[in-house]
């Protein structure tokens, strides 16, 4: 298709090359995409495992007790301690979904895999192992 603009006199020719059948990218491609996002999504997972269940955990026990010293009330530590146990639970499964997308990220790239992509899923294990043991303690220990 062409068109001129006549207005001015000028002759401003452009071509349009409209073509109906729209080129699909290559099964290949389309998988590294989707690993990619499914890395980022797993990192971020990850982050949000550690940052996220401890920071509501913060919140809620600051706000149970400044409520608590304003009507002038004594609270123990087991509010305290209910919250740390339940994020660290929360933690432990967020963790444990980072991991697996992670893992299923990492068996889509194409072999042999990077190495430092190995290295990555391992410390995306570190929250679960971490937090999963320390909370596993409190009921192993008597």
């Amino acid at each position: 298709m062409q068109r001129t603009a006549g207005s001015l006199g000028a002759s401003l020719s452009m071509k349009f090359h409209l073509n109906p059948q729209r080129r699909a990218t290559p099964p290949a491609v389309a998988d590294l995409i989707l690993v990619r996002s499914m890395r980022r999504t797993s990192i971020i997972f990850a982050i949000a495992s550690v940052v996220g269940p401890f920071a509501w955990a913060y919140l809620v026990t600051t706000a149970l007790y400044r409520e608590a010293a304003s009507k002038h009330v004594y609270v123990c530590g087991l509010p305290a301690l209910a919250n740390f146990i339940l994020a660290s639970f929360a933690c432990v499964i967020m963790s444990a979904v980072a991991f697996l997308i992670g893992l299923i990220s990492y068996r889509r790239l194409p072999t042999p895999p990077p190495r430092h992509r190995l290295i990555e899923l391992a410390v995306l294990t570190l929250p679960f192992l971490v937090v999963g043991s320390y909370a596993a303690s409190f009921f192993i220990a008597p």
